[in-house]
């Protein structure tokens, strides 16, 4: 491991290196493609300490400070071979920290479709090795746990800043030889490179989701077999022997966590309830219909104080009165509108706090209540200050079928006609959703460009209700592709849109709407997909030993659709359709869709002598985390649009206020 501190020289060096091939006529993209300079800020339990994510060379690395400046800020970061992960504090001064290494399995599956035959590929992972720092970055122990195998998945199922010890986790583990995964409950201890595995409710096959308490105990576990619809439900009495519980009711609520052994916080049609198995009754907490929610813990991490709901703004819902009282304060202080509270030292005195929108660049804030002080600790994207951000709108429209679908528009800050060109860009997931509570780095860069942005909360989105987020299964290509051509059409019937204007992005699955997109009758000049599937046999032959296999057989459609169906659905397989420019962007590192998604398709339109445009970052995941490659990205992005749909605005260099 590498335990560095940045010196004056590096920050020169990179100060003069910074968009230094465009330092005469400096473009947009050396600004908007930058990383966040703070994201998954933590404060330690007692307020001393803060970790937070920054950037170091290009890539992301862990920052620990003093806030009572006590000590220089000490930058922490995995060795050149690995990338930080998740973090978290342990106690006031230890973190527990997992870095990510890449896995590489050789595997074989059937290519339906085509020869039928047996099929040679690799498939990538991310091996999960977990260590403990102290408050100055200095590693205490890294847990090898070398008999566990090889760790693909890693969650913990109790807050860490109550659970010093041991902690209890959930973790996939592949051994050498084998291409599935095996996943069990475990517990580490913290402070030795020691482990064991937990008793599971039972050895039949199955998705599992265990339930985990602030004291560290795992109380309960879902069930969920592959194929079928219900759910199992499973209490633990401390981990000696599992019961099997009522569980007709999960059909209606999601379990958040466990209050006790005979309590659970739920999230139903209504809002959060507190659910009682002694005698199947709800109590309803907190009035939220639909909505997105993020849960607001007690400053002690041991109840819920309040939730926040993510839509169009994010607004605070609060249980805890004295919870409520202190962020009032803290907004009333910082006087920045309202606020995202974060984080809290255990006594409630020390908060974290985010102000953010839209068009708002993100600011963190550390606020006293003792003595009303504010600290300004940054801002997540500086390089951005000097902009016009965009305006975001909510529009709604209905469906062919009648359903009713949100969206939002972004119009360009400086438009150079009416209606500008539109990007329509679908989001990932699908499970997820798109909206104005915070800000999108890719609408306002391609606001900035003159373009106005589309983005439609497809059925299949979350945020709506289970209903509507249940309504995209089996929906790949399907109606969850019609309902953004349904919102195309309204947006050209309400005059905000040209039909000759048209193009479509997206990231992941966005990606893979963005390529349907060029095969439905929306008359697009071009499409751009970022990491995207264009493959739904072949992306299901890599799930199958990755440990997801159920969840995308199941949303995809595989139980239920013929192959006749799937390959139609693939545009790989349609490849000799396409009329428009394709831009093809992947990341060669990409574990969740893999590179050959793109690859493959590219060598088809190729073969074809289709228009295919391709960019291959070799040092880049999913994510596009490294910054020097998510920069040519954003870049290629501008460069492949001014050539199929031209602003009449076409900058090349940064606009200031």
């Amino acid at each position: 491991m590498k335990y560095a501190v940045p010196s004056i020289v590096f920050l020169v060096s990179s100060f003069l290196t910074c968009g230094k091939a465009h330092a005469e006529n400096p473009l947009p993209e050396d600004d908007f493609g930058q990383l966040p300079r703070i994201s998954a800020p933590d404060l330690s339990p007692d307020g001393r300490y803060l970790a937070y994510r920054t950037v170091y060379d290009g890539q992301y690395a862990l920052m620990i400070k003093a806030l009572d400046g006590s000590d220089n800020p000490k930058l922490w970061r995995p060795t050149e071979d690995g990338s930080l992960g998740k973090f978290s504090w342990t106690a006031d001064n230890h973190l527990f920290v997992i870095t990510e290494k890449l896995d590489v399995t050789e595997a074989y599956s059937i290519d339906p479709g085509r020869s039928g035959s047996r099929k040679k590929y690799f498939a990538f992972f991310n091996r999960k090795r977990p260590k403990l720092l102290d408050a100055s970055g200095k590693m205490i122990t890294d847990l090898t746990l070398r008999r566990l195998g090889r760790i693909r998945y890693l969650t913990l199922l109790a807050d860490t800043e109550l659970v010093t010890e041991e902690l209890p986790v959930f973790v996939g583990t592949v051994n050498k030889g084998s291409y599935g995964s095996k996943f069990n409950p475990a517990t580490i201890e913290v402070k030795r490179d020691r482990y064991r595995f937990d008793s599971a409710p039972t050895n039949t096959s199955g998705s599992y989701r265990y339930v985990g308490t602030a004291d560290g105990s795992v109380r309960f576990a879902e069930r969920k077999a592959f194929g079928a619809e219900e759910k199992q439900l499973w209490r633990s009495r401390q981990n000696e022997s599992w019961e099997r519980l009522d569980s007709g009711w999960l059909e209606k609520y999601y379990i958040l966590g466990a209050v006790d052994d005979d309590t659970l916080l739920v999230t139903g049609p209504n809002g959060i309830s507190q659910y009682r198995l002694s005698d199947s009754t709800a109590t309803l907490l907190i009035e939220t219909g639909s909505n997105t929610i993020r849960q607001i813990t007690s400053p002690d991490r041991r109840s819920l104080a309040g939730v926040a709901l993510t839509g169009d703004a994010e607004k605070l819902i609060w249980l805890d009165d004295q919870e409520a009282n202190r962020h009032s304060a803290a907004e009333d202080a910082i006087d920045r509108g309202v606020l995202s509270p974060l984080d809290s030292s255990h006594n409630g005195k020390i908060r974290l706090v985010k102000k953010k929108g839209s068009s708002t660049l993100g600011q963190y804030y550390l606020f006293n209540i003792e003595n009303g002080e504010e600290n300004l600790l940054g801002t997540d994207y500086p390089s951005l200050q000097k902009y016009q951000l965009a305006d975001v709108q909510r529009i709604s429209y209905r469906a062919r079928d009648g359903l009713e679908i949100e969206g939002y528009l972004t119009l360009p800050a400086k438009p150079s006609g009416n209606p500008s060109p539109l990007i329509v860009m679908p989001h990932g997931g699908p499970a997820s959703r798109d909206n104005r509570a915070a800000l999108d780095i890719w609408r306002q860069y391609l606001a900035h460009l003159g373009y106005s942005v589309f983005q439609p909360n497809f059925r299949g989105s979350t945020g709506y209700g289970g209903k509507f987020a249940a309504a995209g299964k089996r929906e790949w290509g399907g109606k969850m592709q019609t309902d953004i051509v349904d919102g195309v059409t309204h947006l050209i019937e309400q005059g905000l849109a040209d039909e000759e204007q048209l193009a479509i992005l997206g990231i992941s699955y966005g990606g893979y709407a963005a390529l349907m997109g060029a095969l439905d009758e929306t008359p697009y000049q071009c499409t751009v997909s970022i990491n995207g599937v264009s493959d739904l046999p072949g992306m299901l032959s890599v799930e199958q030993i990755s440990g997801s296999f159920d969840y995308w057989y199941e949303h995809i459609g595989a139980d239920m659709l013929t192959e006749e169906d799937l390959l139609r659905r693939s545009p790989l397989r349609r490849a000799d359709e396409y009329e428009i420019p394709v831009l093809l962007i992947h990341g060669t590192l990409d574990i969740t869709v893999q590179k050959g998604q793109s690859a493959e398709l590219a060598k088809e339109l190729s073969r074809l002598g289709k228009d295919v445009t391709t960019l291959w970052l070799e040092k880049s995941d999913h994510y596009l985390e490294i910054e020097d490659e998510r920069i040519q990205a954003f870049g290629a992005v501008r460069e492949f649009l001014s050539g199929c749909l031209p602003t009449g605005n076409e900058q090349t260099s940064t606009q200031k206020l």
